[in-house]
């Protein structure tokens, strides 16, 4: 005897047994949680991943957001560490496209772009998680990097300033002072020994220079050349620096020390101690000229 199953219900036995391998690709989530509650609000299960990184490259190109990579640590039994997971995910979902990047897909990382890979890789964010990085919308350019301990002791409302932030540096590619992104160049290799100079033969001794005859005046003795001044060195070093208002020909302000002055570069230390290299003619004119008063000040006489 043949069994018969209604079309309807072959559909729905389909249904209740096709494999996750088989499910429609899940759509980005829509409603972030309630304000104050990110820290607690796990990022969902079909959010943006390694596999899912070409849809949200393509959405973040149709609406010119930034794309944000989160390395998380979902196996970590740290609670602050789960929440600034959960916070760094929420804070950033309103202003960019955001990817998570769980260690369970480690081994397909290399399916994102080099750049991308590059900035994870970098010893510059340390080894800890969770740690972010913000990119342009093409995943080209690096424009944000947050250290675990950064994103760790950032609250909510800080996160969301530098979502924003983030959101405005993306139109002119603009890489954060505050936070630099990772570089994505290796370290020069080490430069090859330079082998060892040949001895010297000895000198002969100078032959003694006769006395002079008796009633012959004394030969007059050249006058002394002066020493050649000392070269100004090319970096100053700023004395008595202070955290003080800087501006960027944009106007955007940030506040930092002011370490070191050269030629064409600074370098800001940030009040959370990072050092950022900077260059002079990107300053606003008034900072351009606070660089060359303290720098003058400092240089030595």
């Amino acid at each position: 005897m043949k069994l018969l199953i209604a079309p309807a219900l072959f559909g729905a036995l389909l249904a209740a047994t096709s494999t996750p391998c088989f499910a429609a690709a899940a759509a980005k989530p829509v409603k972030p949680p309630a304000k104050g509650a990110a820290e607690k609000t796990a990022p969902p299960a079909d959010a943006y991943g390694v596999f899912s990184f070409d849809k949200a490259k393509a959405e973040a190109e149709k609406k010119n957001r930034p794309l944000v990579f989160i390395l998380s640590d979902e196996r970590a039994d740290d609670t602050a560490v789960k929440a600034a997971t959960n916070k760094g995910y929420w804070t950033f979902w309103d202003d960019a496209v955001v990817v998570v990047l769980r260690p369970s897909t480690a081994n397909e990382w290399t399916r994102l772009p080099d750049p991308v890979q590059k900035a994870m890789k970098s010893p510059d964010l340390g080894k800890e998680s969770p740690k972010i990085i913000g990119f342009d919308e093409s995943a080209t350019t690096p424009l944000l990097g947050m250290k675990a301990g950064q994103v760790v002791d950032s609250k909510e409302k800080d996160l969301d300033k530098i979502a924003k932030s983030l959101k405005a540096a993306n139109k002119t590619k603009t890489p954060s002072t505050e936070f630099p992104p990772p570089s994505l160049d290796a370290p020069p290799p080490a430069a090859p020994a330079k082998p060892a100079a040949p001895a010297t033969a000895a000198t002969p001794p100078a032959p003694a220079t006769p006395a002079p005859a008796p009633g012959t005046p004394p030969a007059a003795t050249p006058p002394a050349t002066p020493a050649p001044a000392p070269a100004a060195p090319a970096v100053i070093l700023i004395k008595g620096a202070q955290m003080e208002n800087w501006t960027n020909a944009e106007g955007r302000a940030i506040q930092a020390t002011l370490a070191e002055a050269g030629a064409d570069k600074v370098v800001f230390v940030m009040a959370n101690g990072g050092r950022v290299e900077y260059e002079i003619a990107k300053l606003s004119d008034a900072s351009k000229k606070r660089v060359q008063d303290l720098k003058a000040a400092s240089t030595p006489k």
